[in-house]
């Protein structure tokens, strides 16, 4: 059920590690990173060697990774993390997310086309376009609503070009090595 790997060092990741995550979820993978001012995005790759060409390009830069093993909506590129939640001409920073876990919220269940993560997102952009300062979502109060309201079984990762990222959940994950991850399952290798 995914893996996110949130580096905000950058530091050398463990290419076996990495593979592992990857045949344990093979449904599309994406990066965000942080490039000056801004937050950068890719994803839709289909392919280890292509994924982890990018990991060691990114090596000393601020990023994350996301493995994606699909339980709604199609395998395509859209359904790919990350998603867009702000953007820096519209709110005055970058602000991209990553989810690890499942929505099971009816009101997601309706859409047959767009993942639950793609609907959750939309809905956030949403809600987060009118506020006053966007930027609240950042504050802990906020990150512990969203941690009430998502359920212990989601994990969110939520990078800006502010230099202030969140981990939704981060006590669910673990770090290793300066690296946090969503999970450990995904690193189980398959007999």
């Amino acid at each position: 059920m995914c893996i996110i790997a949130y580096n905000p060092k950058g530091v050398k990741l463990n290419k076996d590690r990495m593979a592992i995550a990857y045949r344990n979820n093979p449904d599309g993978v994406g990066f965000m990173w942080r490039d000056g001012d801004r937050v950068q995005s890719c994803r839709g790759f289909y392919s280890f060697d292509e994924t982890w060409d990018l990991i060691e390009r990114f090596e000393g830069l601020p990023y994350s990774l996301h493995f994606r093993f699909r339980t709604r909506g199609g395998k395509t590129e859209a359904q790919c993390h990350p998603f867009q939640i702000l953007s820096k001409e519209k709110h005055g920073f970058d602000m991209f997310m990553m989810h690890n876990g499942t929505f099971m919220s009816a009101k997601l269940r309706n859409d047959e086309v767009k993942s639950d993560t793609q609907l959750f997102a939309e809905k956030l952009s949403d809600q987060l376009s009118h506020w006053d300062d966007p930027s609240d979502v950042l504050r802990k109060l906020v990150i512990e609503r969203i941690e009430k309201t998502i359920g212990s079984g989601n994990k969110l990762v939520f990078m800006t070009s502010l230099e202030r990222d969140r981990i939704a959940h981060e006590d669910f994950g673990y770090w290793l090595d300066g690296v946090w991850y969503s999970n450990r399952y995904s690193f189980a290798r398959a007999e």
